[in-house]
Protein backbone atom coordinates (compact mmCIF):
# COMPACT_ATOMS: atom_id res chain seq x y z
CA UNK A 1 0.00 0.00 0.00
CA UNK A 2 2.95 2.35 0.82
CA UNK A 3 4.60 1.49 -2.66
CA UNK A 4 1.07 2.76 -4.27
CA UNK A 5 0.37 5.89 -1.76
CA UNK A 6 3.70 7.15 -2.61
CA UNK A 7 3.65 6.55 -6.42
CA UNK A 8 6.62 3.99 -6.45
CA UNK A 9 4.24 1.51 -8.26
CA UNK A 10 1.21 2.97 -10.90
CA UNK A 11 -2.27 2.34 -8.77
CA UNK A 12 -5.60 3.37 -8.93
CA UNK A 13 -8.08 3.71 -6.28
CA UNK A 14 -11.70 1.83 -6.51
CA UNK A 15 -14.76 3.04 -5.49
CA UNK A 16 -14.76 0.36 -3.15
CA UNK A 17 -11.55 2.67 -1.24
CA UNK A 18 -9.42 -0.31 -3.10
CA UNK A 19 -5.90 0.07 -4.85
CA UNK A 20 -6.10 -1.90 -8.29
CA UNK A 21 -2.94 -2.13 -9.96
CA UNK A 22 -2.54 -2.82 -14.19
CA UNK A 23 -1.48 -6.04 -15.30
CA UNK A 24 1.11 -4.10 -17.35
CA UNK A 25 2.63 -2.85 -13.92
CA UNK A 26 2.74 -6.60 -12.21
CA UNK A 27 4.53 -7.55 -15.17
CA UNK A 28 7.28 -4.84 -15.03
CA UNK A 29 7.41 -5.69 -11.21
CA UNK A 30 7.76 -8.91 -12.12
CA UNK A 31 10.39 -8.62 -13.95
CA UNK A 32 12.53 -5.57 -12.55
CA UNK A 33 11.33 -6.98 -8.66
CA UNK A 34 10.21 -4.95 -5.97
CA UNK A 35 11.15 -1.07 -5.56
CA UNK A 36 12.84 -0.58 -2.03
CA UNK A 37 10.22 0.48 0.28
CA UNK A 38 9.84 4.78 0.58
CA UNK A 39 10.86 6.13 3.56
CA UNK A 40 7.98 7.94 5.78
CA UNK A 41 8.55 11.80 5.73
CA UNK A 42 10.05 12.60 9.58
CA UNK A 43 6.99 13.67 11.44
CA UNK A 44 7.09 17.30 13.93
CA UNK A 45 7.72 16.09 17.55
CA UNK A 46 8.67 12.90 16.72
CA UNK A 47 11.84 11.07 17.16
CA UNK A 48 14.97 12.47 14.85
CA UNK A 49 15.55 10.88 11.57
CA UNK A 50 18.13 7.42 11.78
CA UNK A 51 20.89 7.56 9.22
CA UNK A 52 20.69 3.37 8.81
CA UNK A 53 24.30 3.57 10.58
CA UNK A 54 23.64 2.99 14.37
CA UNK A 55 22.67 0.16 15.74
CA UNK A 56 18.34 -0.13 16.99
CA UNK A 57 19.71 -0.22 20.59
CA UNK A 58 21.96 3.14 20.60
CA UNK A 59 20.81 6.43 20.79
CA UNK A 60 19.79 8.11 17.44
CA UNK A 61 21.98 11.42 18.18
CA UNK A 62 25.28 9.23 18.64
CA UNK A 63 27.69 8.27 16.11
CA UNK A 64 29.03 5.67 17.79
CA UNK A 65 28.05 3.12 20.58
CA UNK A 66 28.86 5.05 24.15
CA UNK A 67 31.83 4.47 26.10
CA UNK A 68 32.05 2.96 29.41
CA UNK A 69 32.59 6.57 30.45
CA UNK A 70 29.71 7.80 29.35
CA UNK A 71 27.42 4.73 30.33
CA UNK A 72 28.81 5.58 33.43
CA UNK A 73 28.18 9.25 33.24
CA UNK A 74 24.56 8.77 31.87
CA UNK A 75 23.38 6.50 34.70
CA UNK A 76 25.01 8.67 37.36
CA UNK A 77 22.64 11.82 36.02
CA UNK A 78 19.58 9.39 36.31
CA UNK A 79 20.80 8.36 39.61
CA UNK A 80 21.38 11.77 40.87
CA UNK A 81 17.99 12.89 39.51
CA UNK A 82 15.79 10.21 40.53
CA UNK A 83 17.43 10.99 43.92
CA UNK A 84 16.34 14.61 43.42
CA UNK A 85 12.98 13.61 42.92
CA UNK A 86 12.71 11.62 45.99
CA UNK A 87 13.70 15.11 47.96
CA UNK A 88 11.29 16.68 46.65
CA UNK A 89 8.91 14.52 47.28
CA UNK A 90 10.05 13.84 51.32
CA UNK A 91 9.55 17.81 51.54
CA UNK A 92 5.87 17.88 49.85
CA UNK A 93 5.16 15.45 52.33
CA UNK A 94 6.34 17.12 55.44
CA UNK A 95 4.99 20.71 54.49
CA UNK A 96 1.58 19.04 53.88
CA UNK A 97 1.97 17.16 57.01
CA UNK A 98 2.75 20.94 58.83
CA UNK A 99 -0.51 22.07 57.57
CA UNK A 100 -2.25 19.32 59.55
CA UNK A 101 -0.30 19.61 62.18
CA UNK A 102 -0.79 23.13 62.31
CA UNK A 103 -4.49 22.97 61.59
CA UNK A 104 -5.01 20.65 64.72
CA UNK A 105 -3.08 23.11 67.24
CA UNK A 106 -5.38 25.73 65.96
CA UNK A 107 -8.58 23.52 66.93
CA UNK A 108 -6.99 22.09 69.70
CA UNK A 109 -5.91 25.93 71.24
CA UNK A 110 -9.28 26.84 70.11
CA UNK A 111 -11.51 24.70 72.37
CA UNK A 112 -9.55 25.48 75.21
CA UNK A 113 -10.10 29.00 74.70
CA UNK A 114 -14.08 28.76 75.30
CA UNK A 115 -13.32 26.24 78.50
CA UNK A 116 -11.22 29.23 80.01
CA UNK A 117 -14.40 31.68 79.12
CA UNK A 118 -16.25 29.50 81.08
CA UNK A 119 -17.03 30.57 84.65
CA UNK A 120 -19.48 28.67 86.96
CA UNK A 121 -21.98 31.04 88.44
CA UNK A 122 -21.14 31.76 92.51
CA UNK A 123 -23.57 31.85 94.88
CA UNK A 124 -25.56 29.22 92.86
CA UNK A 125 -24.70 25.40 94.01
Amino acid sequence: MRFCESGTIASECTPGGQLRIASAEVERLKRAGLPQMPRPLPQEGGPAARNGRTSRRAHPLLLDLPSAQAIAAADQLVTLENEVKVLDLKREKEEKLDFFREREQQQAEEERVPEAGRRVPQGRS
